[in-house]
């Protein structure tokens, strides 16, 4: 449930000091008889009329005071306040930005300066961008306790937020843990109410109902002998009470509590379009419960028309930086909305009911995505997505389930348009925001600085990582850290909101992503192209097959275990082991393997005469090597791993993020040279003492095994095509960090160390340089996020590069996606760790076939199908060849020479064909003139 915390609303007291006399005393009178009723009606809750008051109050204060007054300041943050109730964010954050502007220079350790944390924290909140508010809720704690004013009532309110934010994320027991440990009691009892409140809310979730209903009781207890009679804590109670009800099934004592909260609104002079509009939402919410689907419609009619459509939301046709208001709640409203009509649908058969429902859903994804564009720290964007992620699924299967019933186009167009909203939606749009930042109308010394802040901020990041991964991490030195990039982190989002403010060619880069629909696509598609787009929800497999000549979709059911199915099948190619259990394995590997076959793979061929496929994965499916599934059934009972019939033979396979990623055209800052620059770190070898002893890899997790086998990988690419070679400790981050943007190929044989539960500190091992006291050897994920590249190709030769987290609606966090990020519009990564010699045959091969002139797909599946056949039974195992993807552009990269020079000679045999032929004609038609 969503409580916004009231901070304390400063008056201002004016003070004229540079008027003097009756004049003074005249201007003073003036900005009172607009200051003290715009407080007053702030205070009640009028915020309409605190607007005008308050707006005239700030434009004398600025007139005669200045913008960088205390007095100024203060009407500032009451503006903010205002604003924020009115959930027009982007004003609130205007006027705090400039209230902070004078705290910060003036008063660092006034209390009025953590409101104001506080406050941006509840904006962030309601962006559901909760990273960035934990982020402002934890340093306004801190700041706080370090300037002694833990006994404020906004200390008290911004360590409730701070807890509630955690709830926001699921980390339930973590929140109550924090609450009951640290939580000081508060003299103030709308706070300790509050308290009972939210715990209520949390163990709620931890479906621990008992313990839920007896915090509402606390809560009602500190109410009736503190508190009573206040309307806003009233309603308050009676929504958090009735969703207990609803919980546990009670649904018609739930609507007496919700009845009652319509009641007392309605007759009293406090009005709260939140409190409302979550009010006449759960009623509505109940009825579908009860399956009374017209009575839930019915209710959330109400709200549209009782309500005010302009307090439903910003309208996201609209320009986003308007002065329409933003309430996350519209996301649920029209989700339900499209629910119940849909159920009405099955129930009557009447396609109208699938048409609003489809209707309402669109404009619950238009509001998600406003949301999301919103959103300043990537985590964020990942775990909305992840928690709106079932409204995406449900949105694609009733577009689709529309046109079936109709053969109208539009609804297949609808269809795939969700489907790409879904799709690395956090990649995509930070792609986009980087080019806004890039080739927008900003002026140098604004880029210079956002620059220079995001340089700073890395650096802490990496700071704070390393002393987190100290054995006894020095917390004195953590807040330290922590304090630094909290204000760089602040400043960075003030700048952020000035230049959205007023650069509008950035605004819109930034926030128009447009997606690919499927005729784009299909236009983008070679003639013997095909691009297979897969939507998997809990229950159904939703399958776009777009090539030259068709754009259709198949629905089929799954069954629950389809996402287990895929991580066993790919837990069995990564973890082989050779000596035990091979039999089983074997078995288990091509029944699995035909079974993906025959659900993923085999309708597709039914509906395409394409055998170039890009396939753009979702869900588990991402963890699949497409290559090595089985195409038919084989005798399980005798080993042979060469003899398969591999899917690799049939189609030549390539992998995308999504289908806009694909295609985008992306900006290039230069022309890069058409080298290939390869690197071959040489790992020392501790034993030999030549390393300083300070440097003990065997006492790291990170030690690493010599690649012998990658010295010889980039020796041969070297002879095979014009390259740059960097071996042995040559092969050291700052020399690529400094070469890299100006090659078209990046080769990178070298050690990747994965970190899963944060992907942005996996990382590539380069040669340690002791000469180098700017580097670490080590670049980063986030590092590569910050390069600018601009190589047709990246080629990560490496262990893992392309594994990683699997986030919901972003797909697998891995490095790939940093080298996507960074520029590079073609990646050939790895599934899993793979052996450095098969790695050194496969990239031979690879390389061999692009100098022929074949595709990227082309050459790495022509370089499989060689190892294969080169290799034993056992050795030709998909183990070693199918961890290797090509994912992105699918362009050639060379030439093929001899069929170049092939196809000169026989054009230039016709041309002279030609040439005698006309010649010959000529002079007989002048002959035949002569004789006449």
């Amino acid at each position: 449930m969503k409580i916004k915390i009231q901070i304390a609303i400063i008056f201002t007291l004016i003070q004229v000091s540079n008027i003097h006399g009756q004049e003074r005393k005249d201007v003073d009178d003036l900005i009172k008889s607009y200051n003290i009723p715009g407080y007053t009606h702030l205070r009640k809750g009028n915020f309409d009329s605190a607007e005008y008051y308050l707006l005239k109050t700030i434009e004398l204060q600025e007139a005669y005071l200045g913008k960088l007054h205390k007095n100024t300041a203060a009407t500032n943050v009451n503006l903010g306040v205002m604003y924020r109730n009115l959930n027009n964010f982007q004003k609130a954050l205007k006027y705090f930005n400039t209230a902070e502007q004078y705290y910060k220079e003036k008063e660092p350790n006034s209390q009025y300066l953590g409101y104001i944390y506080n406050n941006k924290g509840n904006i962030y909140y309601n962006y559901s961008d909760f990273k960035e508010a934990e982020l402002y809720y934890r340093y306004c704690v801190n700041f706080f306790e370090q300037n002694h004013q833990a006994q404020s009532d906004a200390y008290g309110h911004a360590f409730i937020n701070l807890f509630n934010i955690m709830i926001a994320q699921y980390r339930i027991e973590e929140a109550i843990e924090f609450l009951n440990e640290q939580y000081l009691v508060s003299q103030n009892k709308e706070l300790t109410f509050k308290r009972h409140i939210f715990l209520s809310e949390a163990y709620s979730r931890l479906n621990n109902y008992s313990r839920a209903f007896e915090e509402t009781e606390l809560a009602k207890k500190i109410y009736d002998n503190y508190l009573k009679p206040n309307i806003s804590l009233e309603t308050v109670y009676n929504y958090r009470v009735a969703s207990l009800k609803v919980n546990i099934g009670r649904y018609d004592e739930a609507i007496e509590y919700l009845m009652n909260n319509i009641e007392i609104t309605g007759s009293s002079l406090y009005k709260s379009f939140d409190d409302l509009y979550q009010t006449y939402l759960l009623i509505g919410n109940i009825h579908y419960l009860k399956g009374n689907y017209e009575n839930c419609i019915s209710w959330l009619t109400t709200i549209i028309n009782n309500l005010t459509d302009q307090n439903l939301g910003l309208s996201p046709t609209d320009n986003i930086l308007s002065d329409k208001t933003f309430n996350t709640n519209v996301i649920d409203f029209y989700r339900l909305y499209g629910n119940a009509a849909q159920k009405l649908f099955y129930k009557t058969n009447n396609i109208e009911y699938l048409i609003v429902s489809l209707e309402n859903y669109t404009k619950s994804i238009d509001y998600l995505k406003v949301f999301r564009l919103h959103m300043r720290n990537e985590e964020s964007i990942h775990l909305e997505s992840e928690i709106r992620l079932s409204i995406i699924h449900e949105a694609v299967e009733i577009a689709v389930k529309l046109y079936e019933l109709t053969e109208n186009f539009e609804y297949l167009e609808r269809a795939f348009l969700n489907a790409e909203n879904m799709k690395s939606f956090s990649l995509f749009t930070e792609i986009k925001g980087g080019e806004a930042m890039q080739f927008s109308d900003l002026p140098k010394k604004v880029r210079d600085e956002e620059n220079m802040l995001t340089r700073k901020l890395e650096a802490y990041n990496e700071l704070i990582h390393k002393e987190k991964l100290n054995e006894n991490p020095d917390n004195n030195i953590l807040t330290n850290y922590s304090d630094s990039y909290f204000k760089l982190k602040d400043s960075y989002n003030n700048l952020l909101d000035y230049i959205e403010n007023f650069y509008p060619k950035y605004f819109e880069l930034k926030y128009n992503p447009n997606f690919f629909t499927p005729r784009e696509v299909q236009k983008k598609l070679g003639r013997k192209e095909c691009l297979v787009e897969y939507v998997l929800s809990d229950t159904r497999l939703t399958t776009f097959v777009i090539d030259k000549y068709n754009i259709q979709v198949l629905t089929r059911e799954i069954e629950p275990d389809f996402p287990e199915k895929c991580f066993t099948y790919y837990n069995i190619l990564q973890n082989q082991d050779f000596s035990n259990n091979v039999h089983d394995t074997y078995k288990q590997y091509v029944k699995l393997g035909h079974f993906f076959y025959e659900t993923l793979v085999a309708p597709v061929l039914e509906m395409t005469e394409s055998r170039e496929i890009t396939f753009v994965p979702d869900g588990a499916i991402m963890y699949l090597p497409f290559e090595s599934m089985i195409t038919s059934r084989v005798d399980e009972e005798y080993i042979n791993y060469r003899d398969l019939p591999y899917l690799l033979y049939d189609v030549s396979v390539g992998y995308s993020h999504s289908s806009t990623l694909l295609f985008n055209e992306r900006f290039r800052t230069k022309s890069p040279q058409s080298k290939v620059l390869a690197f071959a770190p040489e790992y020392e070898n501790l034993m030999d003492g030549s390393f300083p002893l300070v440097w003990n890899r065997q006492s790291n997790p990170d030690f690493l095994m010599p690649l012998p086998g990658a010295e010889y990988e980039v020796d041969f690419i070297s002879r095979t095509v014009p390259s740059d070679v960097f071996m042995d400790y040559n092969a050291t981050e700052s020399n690529f960090k400094r070469l890299a943007p100006d090659y078209a190929v990046l080769h990178l044989a070298m050690h990747t160390i994965m970190n899963d539960e944060n992907p942005m500190y996996s990382k590539l091992a380069f040669a340690r340089d002791w000469n180098d006291t700017t580097q670490d050897h080590d670049l980063f994920t986030y590092e590569i996020y910050n390069m600018q590249l601009n190589a047709e190709m990246v080629v990560l030769s490496s262990c893992s590069s392309g594994y990683g987290k699997m986030q919901k609606g972003e797909g697998m966090m891995s490095m790939a996606r940093g080298f996507i990020y960074a520029g590079c519009p073609s990646i050939v990564m790895t599934l899993w760790q793979v052996s450095d010699r098969s790695s050194a045959e496969l990239m031979t091969g690879f390389y061999k076939n692009l100098k022929k002139g074949k595709s990227k797909k082309q050459a790495l599946r022509q370089a499989k199908i060689d190892y294969i056949q080169s290799s034993d039974k056992l050795k030709a195992n998909p183990y070693f060849w199918s961890a290797f993807m090509m994912v992105g552009n699918n362009s050639p990269l060379y030439r093929d020479s001899a069929g170049f020079y092939l196809v000169l000679i026989i054009t230039g045999f016709i041309g002279i064909v030609l040439y005698f032929t006309y010649k010959k004609q000529i002079i007989g038609f002048i002959d035949r003139k002569v004789k006449k």
